[in-house]
């Protein structure tokens, strides 16, 4: 073999390395999608979420002036769109549409545990409840101000 030969080869394993990686991580954000239960099953977690929350005396009071319905609805296109299925969110960035309200990793932690026990509720599996948590959590440090 030529060493022009080996660097091509090496390049075209590398692209179907790649490719095969995105493939695989798109698989796995549908499998999440469908495992949610699919639209509907976002729209449960979602509801039995924002009546968790609004109840919480720990964070009720980030929600007391929330429209609960333009809220479940942007949550529904959100974690739909984070789990790989066919919504796209239209709402604020997570910086702009948090901004000035002060949370706190208390605060954060507490949505994010009423968000299990939503998908507890639900009958989601924890495994599956973990991967939508996980890709959530990322937004902490946007969310979160010191």
């Amino acid at each position: 073999m030529n060493m022009i030969h080996t660097c091509k080869s090496i390049v075209l394993a590398t692209i179907l390395a790649s490719g095969l990686q995105t493939a695989i991580a798109q698989a796995e954000e549908d499998t999440l999608y469908k495992s949610l239960g699919g639209k509907s099953g976002v729209n449960r977690i979602v509801n039995e979420f924002i009546a968790i929350i609004v109840a919480d005396p720990r964070i009720d009071n980030f929600f007391k002036t929330t429209d609960t319905e333009r809220l479940s609805a942007l949550l529904i296109d959100q974690f739909c769109q984070l789990s790989g299925g066919p919504c796209v969110y239209q709402g604020r960035d997570m910086d702009s549409a948090h901004e000035g309200l002060k949370i706190r990793s208390s605060d954060f932690y507490a949505v994010t545990e009423d968000l299990q026990i939503a998908m507890e509720n639900c009958q989601i599996p924890s495994y599956t409840a973990n991967k939508l948590i996980a890709k959530l959590a990322s937004m902490k440090r946007v969310i979160v101000k010191k």
